[in-house]
């Protein structure tokens, strides 16, 4: 009997272990581990005492000695608890060392030899990096030639550091000198500059060139989006509109799809997201038409979020899996990290966020190597969203720092805000509200400068919070009333729904009752209307307390 319950416990525990959630949280994982280190004492105890069996004679008395099989077995309980309570328990967080220095041959391979011998359709308007490496090639190819000397510290120094600021000296040098293909020598100057977030030089390359060409989309394109980093809202959707006026024109679809995208991607950071999401189905549409999967991609990503923000979760988790699958034909390990992380947001999976963790951390190293700083950015966001999601608030600080600092450098307002925004957030989890409350100012007051509504009430939201723990409850009413008034504008009726259940608790707080219960009405009508039945559960539970409440005062 005792047999088969080993047996039994050997076959179905690891396999849950291999299978079920990777972290669990006090006294069950502490149970678990026990049961498993019995299995293990069970199973050596037996083991030993067969080995001893078999290996003594039968009339020795050697084989019957107990302290021989009791030892045994308490070293298979060892060895059994120890294992299963490091898989259990959450690996340390390895830091991330950064190393200067740029691969360029992996550069010019990935972004400029590599997509040309593909065939594929490409796009004019995401070609920074692929004209940052002509313009390598370019330079490296006159120093064969022995015509540019000075290229060969310029060569090492790339190498060395990353730095592209002697290349972009150097292709300005060169331009001048010979004055002959303007468009594309300025191309070239142009991506590098973007790329090291020199944008007024970059700004001064792509006015050259819709100066010999208007029609230009790609210094269009780029134009927009440094309009965009700075948050110069109008000129940066006037430079979309113009390519997708372009694209009508001449019946590009490819420019059409893109700018479909970018308008999308303006209206919803103003919360538009009815508009936002019109914008996006064209764009889907016509990625699919052309066969285009990063257009495909992207339009799965982008109307996953705005499914994800209004609730409507079978929708979205229905763009998340075609948004990782397509990222998986593409073999961009970035987006497909980046799926993961929203399948453990939605899913509640956490051994997702440790999938997408590893292809993060793989992809960080890369993107320095190669000093493609807006890579950077975004993978050092998500990865301190991970690292604070696992409990590991000094990793995290580490990320957003370090996003902030090249957001700073490359003048990118939207990215600053961002930044501040997380930080603060890591500040609140770790109690110092007063650094939390003013990380989520300055990012208010970014957001506030790029019009982003709804990036607004979000900071709104985060301050009410930090105000209701300092017990400070006018000023919390005060910063969720101005979130209210945001989602009520854009519509957003999930996000206007937990805001009245946040001020009913405000009001609860301050015995207000009848304030209360008029809140958590108007909460619990948007619940239904959702169909969210934890949401109404909860708001139903809250009425009952109060009407108890009120008759036990009478």
């Amino acid at each position: 009997m005792v047999w088969i319950l080993v047996l039994i416990g050997w076959l179905i525990l690891p396999c849950y272990g291999l299978l079920g959630p990777k972290k669990l949280y006090g006294y069950k994982k502490v149970l678990l581990v026990i049961v498993f280190g019995l299995e293990g004492g069970v199973f050596g105890f037996f083991l030993t005492f067969s080995l001893l069996v078999v290996l003594a004679e039968w009339d020795s008395a050697f084989w019957w000695k107990p302290w021989l099989s009791i030892a045994g077995g308490l070293v298979f309980f060892g060895l059994a608890f120890w294992l299963w309570w490091k898989r259990f328990s959450e690996p340390k967080i390895t830091p991330i060392q950064l190393k200067p220095g740029m691969d360029v041959e992996k550069f010019l391979e990935r972004y400029g030899r590599a997509r040309k011998k593909t065939g594929k359709p490409v796009l004019q308007i995401e070609l920074a990096e692929e004209k940052a490496a002509a313009g390598i090639e370019r330079m490296r190819e006159a120093m064969a030639r022995g015509e540019r000397q000075e290229a060969e510290q310029v060569w090492e120094n790339l190498r060395k550091s990353g730095d592209m600021a002697g290349l972009q000296a150097l292709l300005i040098q060169d331009r001048d000198e010979h004055g002959d293909d303007l468009v594309d020598r300025n191309k070239e100057i142009a991506a590098v500059a973007y790329m090291r977030g020199d944008n007024e030089a970059a700004i001064q390359a792509f006015e050259e060139i819709l100066a010999l060409k208007p029609e230009d989309v790609f210094a269009l394109g780029y134009r927009g989006h440094i309009h965009e980093y700075r948050g110069e809202q109008t000129q940066a959707q006037g430079c979309y509109e113009r390519i997708l006026e372009l694209g009508e024109k001449t019946n590009t679809q490819e420019w059409q799809a893109a700018a479909y995208g970018h308008i999308g991607g303006m209206y919803q950071g103003r919360g538009e997201m009815a508009e936002a999401e019109k914008k996006f189905q064209k764009e889907l549409t016509l990625s699919e038409k052309l066969g285009w999967l990063e257009g495909m991609a992207s339009s799965y990503s982008n109307l996953m979020y705005i499914f994800y923000v209004k609730k409507e979760l079978a929708e979205a988790k229905k763009m998340l899996g075609r948004w990782l699958e397509t990222e998986k034909r593409l073999g961009r390990l970035e987006g497909i990290a980046s799926a993961y992380w929203y399948r453990a947001e939605m899913y509640r999976r956490w051994d997702y966020l440790s999938r997408a963790e590893k292809i993060f951390r793989k992809a960080l190293k890369t993107h320095h190597k190669l000093g493609l700083l807006g890579g950077v950015v975004q993978v050092c966001s998500y990865l301190g969203e991970i690292y604070r999601k696992r409990g590991y608030p000094a990793e995290a600080e580490k990320m957003h720092r370090h996003a902030l600092e090249i957001n700073q450098k490359l003048g990118r307002l939207k990215g600053v805000a961002n930044q501040y925004g997380h930080l603060g957030v890591i500040y609140q989890i770790e109690g110092n509200l007063d650094e939390a409350e003013k990380m989520h100012q300055k990012s208010l007051e970014l957001y506030e400068k790029l019009e982003r509504p709804m990036d607004i009430a979000g900071q709104y939201g985060f301050l009410g919070v930090i105000y209701q723990i300092k017990k400070d409850l006018a000023e919390a009413d005060a910063m969720f009333r101005k979130a209210l008034e945001i989602y009520i504008k854009l519509g957003l009726s999930v996000k206007m729904a937990y805001t009245y259940w946040i001020l009913g608790v405000i009001c609860q707080t301050k015995e207000d009752l009848e304030g209360a219960r008029k809140w958590w009405q108007e909460a619990l009508s948007l619940f239904k209307q959702k169909g969210m039945s934890r949401e109404i559960k909860m708001v139903r539970d809250l009425l009952d307390g109060l009407e108890k409440k009120e008759i036990a005062a009478t």
